[in-house]
């Protein structure tokens, strides 16, 4: 069995630390929102601006594995990926939404019912339908970029990059496809031009601290016009994003492959922290109530207990995840 290149695993898990971490600045109910100098929203929101990077991240990393498969098998594979993200998603859905019922954690009426269970069909999660659409549709995709010249990939992903910039699709959830698959095309491409990329990795270094500041840049500036507090942190919304994400992909890919049995088998959790943390029944209460962030408001060190905060978060629910994942195939043998 072909061992997982834990550079890339790794990947999944600062992805998903990114899109937690962000999750705490935007939805922690901060004080005095509407008042606050642009400099305090830079302070209280300069983590929201991981949260599209981690999404971007997360889809480039089928991309980089996609294979020239047989149409017919590639189809197969993906049903069965489809499958088990399908399981995972519907249970998780349900099980928190009897959780929130059963503590009283919050109010559950017909309407929450039926979209916890059916979440692909009412959207529940954004990007798991982004996610699943994307691997639905992965064995064309990776047909036409196999048959494609390279020139010819440059012009899809210029294409879908400039959607991101002029907004031409309205309905969200195409706009979120469109943004998977410029992610998994750009995780193909650098998987395919590693080698020529390697001989400009301090460029790429330098670039991406610049792009960096830029993004925490247009916080401040969209506050200082007037934004609202929790668009400030939306300004360009994925554009930047895209462009931050590849950059650290690409910096993942051309360094040494490294195997770690620790870093794969919690990154096999990590779909999962989101689908706890991003569950729209639990994920008010679990900011609000739980985790509290608002009560580091005023304190320097704001920023090292998000972080703190955040990596604990991931290792708790990732690590249930895999316990649970192991319990239910120990009980599945036995059947």
């Amino acid at each position: 069995m072909k061992k997982r290149i834990s550079n890339i695993e790794f990947l999944r898990i600062l992805s998903m630390i990114m899109i937690v971490i962000s999750h705490i600045s935007l939805y922690t109910n901060w004080e005095g929102i509407s008042n606050l100098s642009p400099y305090s929203t830079v302070r209280l929101l300069g983590f929201d601006t991981l949260g599209p990077i981690g999404a971007v991240l997360f889809f480039m990393i089928p991309g980089f594995f996609a294979r020239d498969y047989d149409v017919d098998k590639a189809i197969y594979k993906s049903l069965y990926k489809i499958k088990s993200v399908w399981i995972k998603t519907f249970l998780y859905s349900v099980c928190i939404l009897f959780i929130c019922y059963l503590l009283s954690l919050t109010k559950i009426g017909l309407k929450k019912a039926v979209v916890a269970f059916f979440p692909f069909s009412f959207n529940e999660y954004w990007f798991v339908t982004a996610y699943i659409l994307l691997i639905l549709s992965s064995p064309f995709i990776n047909y036409i970029l196999f048959k494609c010249s390279e020139k010819q990939t440059n012009y899809l992903v210029l294409m879908l990059f400039l959607l991101l910039f002029l907004e031409l699709v309205n309905n969200s959830l195409v706009s979120r496809y469109f943004l998977a698959l410029e992610s998994y095309i750009i995780g193909f491409k650098v998987n395919f031009y590693k080698e020529k990329i390697n001989s400009y990795k301090w460029t790429i270094w330098l670039s991406l601290i610049a792009f960096c500041l830029i993004d925490v840049c247009t916080i401040y500036f969209s506050r200082a016009i007037g934004m609202e507090f929790s668009h400030s942190a939306h300004f360009t919304q994925y554009v930047l994003a895209v462009v931050i994400a590849t950059f650290i992909f690409t910096l993942f890919s051309v360094t040494q492959p490294l195997y770690s049995k620790i870093i794969n088998t919690l990154a096999k959790g990590m779909f999962a922290v989101y689908l706890v943390t991003s569950n729209p029944n639990f994920q008010d209460y679990f900011y609000n109530s739980i985790i509290q962030m608002n009560k580091y408001q005023d304190k320097f060190y704001l920023p090292l207990v998000e972080i703190l905060v955040t990596i604990l978060i991931c290792l708790f629910f990732g690590l249930l995840d895999v316990c649970l994942t192991s319990i239910f195939k120990i009980f599945k043998k036995v059947k």
